[in-house]
């Protein structure tokens, strides 16, 4: 059985983040965003390492584990996955309708690329931050899977302003509330239908209460997490590791644990006020203030 830790939710939320803490733990293994394996096998992208992934000390041992149809028919297989993972495969997730031979395909080789993976990483779980709900969903279908999710929201201002930040993709106000609130209103109603099988956080607890927050993963996960919560209280560096996509932080070799809340600076009082009606919905399920 592969343990799979997915993070879910929308970007911006602070994803890369808890999956580089959690990953900076011997038991969970930090794979990085997985819907991009593809791209990466076929040369188009690096590992967070800076080398190809067939250059890669870690995904290079993967590779050579991997069935020969995956390595020569990359396009083929990503096909079939986008059409089980993007957002416009919730609608046919959620009402059971998916084509049960795809499903099968998709089940096969996604257990045949994480299994040697999780092998190779020599951890008790991998965790895999691509954030897709599609993505969760199909996955869930996958009986080699013993798969938790981790569900993390954050306070729409956060995510309007990270959005605005001259980095990788960036979202006007009114196009970062309408996909913030496109996914968080699916990813609600998934939290509510599988609560036994995802623990939903709050961004803001796990910046200003990290100990508190990774004690209930730690209970959900039933896993010993001590040696991340001491380099928290130490303020130590955590290393980033070998992963696929990521933000901007994956180029570093090591972060270090801070908060960001900088929207409560950077954008006026006034517009604070109408983001925060304008995804009323969110806000209030999830206990934010105006």
């Amino acid at each position: 059985m592969i343990k799979l830790i997915y993070l879910l939710g929308a970007g911006r939320s602070g994803t890369t983040a808890l999956a580089t803490i959690l990953g900076n733990n011997k038991a969970i293994h930090t794979i990085g965003e997985m819907h991009q394996f593809y791209d990466h096998l076929r040369g188009k992208k690096n590992c967070s390492c800076g080398e190809l992934l067939s250059n890669c000390d870690f995904w290079s041992q993967v590779i050579a584990e991997l069935p020969t149809q995956i390595v020569l028919e990359p396009n083929k297989i990503q096909n079939i996955s986008d059409q089980l993972e993007y957002h416009s495969s919730l609608p046919k997730h959620l009402l059971g309708i998916h084509n049960l031979n795809d499903i099968k395909t998709y089940n096969f080789f996604q257990s045949s690329i994480l299994q040697p993976t999780l092998e190779i990483s020599n951890s008790s779980y991998l965790l895999d931050s691509a954030k897709y709900l599609g993505r969760y969903l199909a996955l869930k279908k996958n009986a080699d899977l013993e798969i938790t999710g981790i569900y993390l929201v954050r306070d729409v201002r956060g995510v309007v302003n990270s959005f605005q930040k001259k980095v990788q993709s960036s979202r006007k106000p009114l196009s970062a509330i309408f996909y913030y609130l496109s996914v968080n209103i699916v990813a609600e109603f998934i939290y509510l239908r599988n609560k036994r099988s995802i623990l939903k956080i709050r961004y803001e607890d796990l910046i200003h209460y990290p100990i508190n927050t990774l004690d209930k993963i730690e209970k959900k996960l039933e896993v010993d997490l001590s040696e991340v919560k001491q380099k928290i209280i130490d303020k130590n560096t955590f290393g980033i590791g070998h992963i696929i996509g990521g933000n901007r932080l994956k180029h570093n070799s090591s972060i270090v644990f801070t908060s960001d809340e900088k929207w409560k600076e950077h954008i006026p009082r006034h517009k604070q006020f109408l983001y925060y009606l304008l995804a009323f919905p969110i806000m209030l399920i999830n206990r934010y203030k105006m």
